[in-house]
């Protein structure tokens, strides 16, 4: 039903899981041993599984608390919708709907980059002219399979950061 060819669809099962689970090690495993997260020129970019994985574990010991709302697999990676509540003490709204693109490459996350708006990383996820999307929302603990069409000539940027 998709045309999603990269391992998007598959891994978007195995990211739902891990990050509803609330399983840091195991959503450590899906990363690219050279996954990169932000804008390379951005001082909060991240380079390797290993500065990704200690700056999702520092926000998760800082207290910041994420909800899944969402997991899309398009044809150039996963969106996952999170309802985020940052730390009172940090410089962001307490409450924030963020939309992470996860870009997938050989069945693993290659590259991470936040986006506020679900559309446009949908379409930063799609990135082809017409595309079938398989959705999975998540309402409480089960999944509700869904399909929709999203269209898109180019694949968009956003300067969003999730710190």
């Amino acid at each position: 039903m998709s045309c999603v060819t990269n391992g998007a669809s598959e891994l978007a099962d195995r990211v739902r899981i891990a990050l509803t689970s609330r399983d840091l090690n195991g959503f450590g495993v899906l990363l690219s041993d050279d996954v990169r997260r932000g804008d390379d020129d951005s001082p909060r970019a991240c380079h390797g599984r290993v500065e990704v994985f200690a700056t999702f574990q520092r926000l998760v010991d800082e207290g910041a608390e994420a909800d899944i709302t969402d997991v899309i697999a398009g044809a150039n990676g996963i969106v996952c919708g999170f309802a985020v509540r940052w730390p009172t003490f940090w410089d962001h709204p307490r409450d924030r709907r963020i939309f992470p693109v996860y870009f997938v490459r050989d069945g693993l996350i290659v590259e991470i980059h936040p986006y506020d708006s679900r559309d446009q990383a949908i379409a930063a996820a799609a990135s082809t002219s017409t595309l079938t999307l398989s959705v999975m929302l998540t309402v409480g603990n089960a999944p509700l399979p869904r399909s929709g069409i999203a269209t898109h000539s180019e694949r968009t940027n956003c300067e969003a950061s999730v710190r």
